[in-house]
């Protein structure tokens, strides 16, 4: 499955949960989650080995591509989110990952999570 989000994504660098209110990252959080609600509930990947690859259009900043792609984990599981959308059952299982990035003129990115 792929999703395209615009805007830049959460970014895992705080001590606070991404799933707590009043997360620094709310308003990327809700835009990745607008962006999974789109995927049919038979797409979702449970109890397999998966594969994560993330480009990211993006404008200057000091992110790195570790803490962008932990942040992205953590809010596609289901695993302690229960009641919002999700695409996987545990970010655990994602075993291989690549990222891809592109200096430009707004931020957008996209995900493909696929089983191994």
């Amino acid at each position: 499955m792929r999703i395209e989000v615009e805007g830049p994504p959460p970014i895992k660098n705080t001590a606070k949960s991404m799933r707590s209110e009043g997360h620094p990252h709310a308003q990327r959080i809700a835009a990745l989650r607008e962006a999974m609600s789109t995927v049919p509930p038979e797409e979702r990947l449970e109890g397999q080995r998966l594969s994560m690859v993330m480009h990211y259009e993006r404008q200057p900043s000091q992110a790195d591509a570790l803490n962008l792609a932990n942040g992205v984990a953590d809010v596609i599981q289901r695993r302690g989110n229960a009641d919002a959308p999700w695409l996987i059952d545990d970010d655990h299982n994602i075993v291989e990952f690549h990222y891809t990035e592109r200096i430009a003129s707004r931020d957008w990115y996209w995900i493909e999570i696929r089983p191994l």
